[in-house]
């Protein structure tokens, strides 16, 4: 089938998808209601471009079923070309991408969530993206067919000067969706198992366990010794680093806090902050889970109480914390099959009275962890460590930070410092030519 064959095939799809919605009885009134609220109203070529991510992503009955997956039900045959694009609409990227080379069919764009390269062909004339370049950023979702990958849509481009910007957003999806850090790339999934296996060790021998309750107050400690721990016990600290573990949580209860809230343009720098930053003293888990990874819990101690007191309390609170937990789609069903293996006699059964339910363990990971089963899945923290645009975020924030300490510092020193002194920064210069130009 040739690349002509193809566009029309995928396009034909995209067609029959978009009658779809507006005809079915189990979609349309909610298509229809998805277009108020983004203003469409009766302009149909805004309507076909907001049905694509309608159609990619909205979710129906309770969450449980996509618009692909009730098209497919609703028909009685389809063709072989067909089942394969659909299979090919259900695993799209939606992500954002450095345009390496502008090409007379498509782009040659670098991904910054998944750090793979890729060629995408598009299904529309190139002239309609005369302002984008090489160097630029957008948007796009693509997706893959018979070893091809295609441009579905492009929702933004952004200049090439936005550099940080976009970096910022590639981290703020990763954080969204774990996963897609590694998704069509086996490569970066390669190196994020071998990360976590030679961190896996470095934990252990550190701490001799692998699980630590402390408190919000020392949990960030604990943790950047962990981060700076070279393998070597002269590289850290044993008495205080045994004082620090020494530290219990004094209170065991679960509330919600607002710490795991994310925001793009800023929750990097607030989550440097650490747990410290919360105004409230809370038990933390600090896990390294050999399977997924590294994990830093809030309330993992309160939810261990559950499985570990023999007079637990089975209240409103015990059933919102166990559900904050099964509900967490951030944390690995690896780390409750550890618990089931933990707790034999008490894990499922007082899940069971909480929750006035009589799953056994494997239904318990098909209602809470469908999802996930069958698939690699490593903690955020992990994927993180690996990532690129984290680190670099990362360092330039640590930078800006630096800058403004010299600010700050150049500050206090600025009505005793004369303009042809030497600079305090050590640049032999003098402060005229140097850091007072940085201070105006």
């Amino acid at each position: 089938m040739s690349i002509i064959d193809k566009i029309e095939n995928i396009g034909s799809q995209i067609n029959d998808l978009y009658s779809f919605i507006n005809t079915n009885d189990e979609i349309k009134d909610d298509w229809e209601e998805y277009k108020k609220t983004l203003s469409v109203n009766n302009n149909e070529n805004k309507a076909k471009s907001y049905s694509i991510p309608y159609i990619f992503e909205r979710k129906l009955k309770n969450g449980k079923e996509d618009v692909i997956s009730l098209y497919i039900k609703n028909q009685n045959k389809l063709s072989r070309i067909r089942k394969k694009i659909l299979s090919s609409f259900q695993n799209f990227q939606n992500a954002i991408f450095e345009v390496k080379k502008v090409a007379k069919n498509g782009f040659e764009l670098y991904n910054l969530i998944n750090e793979k390269l890729y060629f995408v062909i598009s299904m529309v004339k190139m002239t309609h993206f005369r302002q984008i370049g090489s160097g630029d950023y957008i948007i796009a979702r693509i997706i893959e067919f018979e070893n091809d990958y295609y441009l579905i849509e492009l929702s933004d481009a952004i200049n090439a000067s936005q550099k940080e910007v976009c970096y910022k957003y590639a981290v703020s999806k990763i954080m969204e969706n774990p996963q897609s850090a590694y998704l069509d790339n086996k490569d970066k999934q390669k190196m994020i198992e071998k990360n976590i296996s030679k961190m896996y060790s470095k934990f252990l021998k550190l701490f001799q366990k692998d699980e630590i309750i402390t408190t919000s107050q020392v949990a960030d400690d604990i943790i950047e010794i962990f981060n700076n721990y070279e393998d070597d016990e002269k590289s850290i600290d044993k008495d205080y680093l045994d004082k620090l573990l020494s530290i219990k949580p004094q209170k065991m209860e679960f509330y919600k806090i607002d710490y795991n809230s994310i925001e793009y343009n800023n929750f990097i720098e607030n989550s440097m902050n650490g747990f410290k930053s919360s105004d409230s003293i809370f038990d933390v888990g600090i896990i390294f889970d050999k399977n997924s990874g590294f994990y830093a819990i809030p309330f993992w101690g309160t939810f261990l109480k559950i499985f570990e007191d023999e007079n637990y309390e089975n209240n409103d609170k015990t059933k919102e914390c166990l559900l904050s937990f099964l509900q967490n789609d951030k944390i690995s069903y690896r780390l409750f099959e550890n618990l089931n293996i933990k707790y034999p006699k008490t894990f499922i059964k007082r899940i069971n009275e909480i929750l006035k339910t009589n799953y056994t363990f494997d239904e318990l990971l098909e209602n809470y962890f469908k999802e996930q089963l069958g698939k690699k899945i490593f903690s955020p923290t992990s994927i993180l460590y690996a990532s690129n645009v984290f680190n670099e975020v990362l360092n330039c924030i640590e930078k800006k930070q630096i800058e403004e300490q010299q600010r700050q510092k150049i500050n206090t020193l600025n009505k005793e410092i004369g303009r042809n002194d030497l600079c305090p920064c050590g640049s032999g210069k003098k402060y005229k030519n140097c850091c007072l130009k940085l201070n105006v």
